[in-house]
């Protein structure tokens, strides 16, 4: 879901099979050639778009261990969140954030549940890690610390890492 990290701009060096991002967003200029890349379909939400790739790509897996790399922007985008997401936190000041928190997650879930009933793909690892975390006012008098990308306070820096194994569930790690 991101294309920031389109083959435009080498980020497919590496990989057997890289599938861009559908879309280009009205802010990032169109790098290809063909007028016609540039997709409307800004405002679709990961479950729409990157996890049906996702799917497809287990399913058509025929070589273990195999990888599969997707990438989520609900959380870049509160616009995107689905209704019972953004209610979960009321009013409250970053509650559009937390929401997108949550339906990531519960999306990432779902996708978990539908991978796992894949043939070949019962004994997987899934690492979950987020690329930043967010100011969300936490330094008000600092400039420009309410969002990310410009400072480095932990609560921009310090991200989730997450391993999960199904058969291995019921363990907890800290």
């Amino acid at each position: 879901a991101n294309p920031n990290i389109n083959s435009a701009f080498n980020f497919h060096q590496g990989f057997d099979d890289y599938a861009d991002s559908a879309f280009v967003p009205h802010w990032m200029e169109d790098t290809s050639d063909d007028p016609s890349a540039s997709s409307p379909l800004e405002g679709l939400i990961a479950s729409d778009v990157v996890f049906d790739v996702v799917l497809q790509k287990a399913e058509a897996c025929q070589k273990f261990p195999a990888y599969i790399q997707a990438l989520v922007m609900e959380v870049h985008t509160p616009a995107l969140i689905r209704d019972e997401f953004k209610e979960t936190y009321g009013e409250t000041e970053h509650a559009d954030y937390l929401g997108a928190i949550r339906q990531v997650s519960y999306d990432i879930g779902q996708l978990v549940e539908k991978l796992l009933q894949i043939p070949g793909w019962e004994d997987t690892l899934f690492v979950f890690c987020s690329d930043h975390g967010e100011g969300l006012s936490d330094h008000r008098y600092v400039p420009r610390s309410s969002k990310h990308g410009f400072i480095l306070y932990e609560s921009n820096v310090r991200v989730p890492l997450i391993f999960y194994h199904p058969q291995n569930a019921h363990e907890t790690v800290r």
